[in-house]
């Protein structure tokens, strides 16, 4: 009988422990978002991973970079290389204005401002826009390196 429990006993919190990595394990991906751009010069440098390489829409027209992905995109991560203002985020039926803190580093929930994750976003720009690098990851977890800035306090 004490071997029974003793069995027991560590069969569940090997199952406790098995639980608990998989939900650690649960990270947002964006390894596979499709990006494409519109109106930029250099479009590469917008998922190239690299701060210090920017797209600008300087001199062009029709700014938008478009993100897909089959999972759905829970999460919209926007790194610009100067301040830049408004600019909006659509899924096809809805589109939404953001931006309007003008932070160099743009965090967007998705799933909070369109009540699902789709599969593919539109971001537009209606001025020169100098982008660095675009992420869209699907749900889960984001990695520690995804800045969430927030406003000050009046």
């Amino acid at each position: 009988m004490k071997k029974f429990i003793i069995v027991l006993i560590s069969s569940l919190l090997l199952f406790c422990l098995s639980v608990c990595a998989f939900a650690d394990n649960n990270e947002a991906d964006f390894s596979a978002t499709k990006i494409s751009a519109e109106g930029f010069d250099y479009p590469q440098y917008i998922k190239d991973g690299k701060e210090k390489t920017y797209a600008d829409t300087e001199g062009f027209e029709g700014f938008s970079i478009t993100l897909e992905n089959d999972e759905g995109i829970a999460h919209v991560y926007v790194i610009f290389d100067k301040i830049y203002g408004e600019w909006t985020l659509s899924d096809g039926k809805k589109t939404v204005t953001v931006g309007k803190n003008r932070f160099l580093h743009e965090y967007i929930d998705v799933v909070s401002l369109f009540g699902s994750a789709p599969q593919t976003l539109t971001l537009t720009f209606d001025d020169d826009a100098y982008v660095a690098d675009v992420y869209g990851f699907t749900r889960g977890t984001l990695p520690e390196w995804v800045q969430r800035w927030e406003a000050p306090l009046e």
